[in-house]
């Protein structure tokens, strides 16, 4: 599993995958966003946000295909079931673009400038 903000830093290894035909699934938790970062901007300083949100963020799973690996979407929760099927079952690379909300947060989380220790479990601790 993967972000789409830490994916797009990433990604030229599908090239390796493809290369050596690894039996890997990618799965791309799209929110459009570095996730946590824009969660921190929200949460810490007001909501003001700055190079976090990515509504120009590519398909991935188009993407995948160019690198000559597998690529699958998942639009819908309704899709899950069959799509990651679909992904495991198939020999050789594949990537599986999973569209999530983008508002959706991730508990815990470690604040900004905070220790491992110091960690937030709901949003209402902000």
């Amino acid at each position: 599993f993967d972000g789409d903000g830490s994916f797009l830093m990433t990604l030229q290894e599908l090239v390796v995958a493809v290369r050596e035909n690894l039996d890997i699934t990618v799965f791309v938790l799209n929110n459009e966003a570095v996730g946590m970062v824009r969660q921190w901007q929200d949460g810490f300083f007001e909501g003001r946000r700055m190079a976090s949100e990515y509504p120009w963020v590519p398909d991935f799973a188009t993407l995948a295909e160019a690198f000559g690996a597998r690529g699958y979407t998942i639009d819908d929760e309704s899709e899950v079931e069959d799509v990651v099927e679909a992904a495991l079952t198939d020999d050789g690379p594949s990537v599986v673009d999973a569209h999530v909300d983008p508002t959706e947060n991730v508990y815990p989380m470690v604040p900004s400038g905070g220790a491992n220790g110091e960690f937030v479990l709901a949003e209402e601790q902000l």
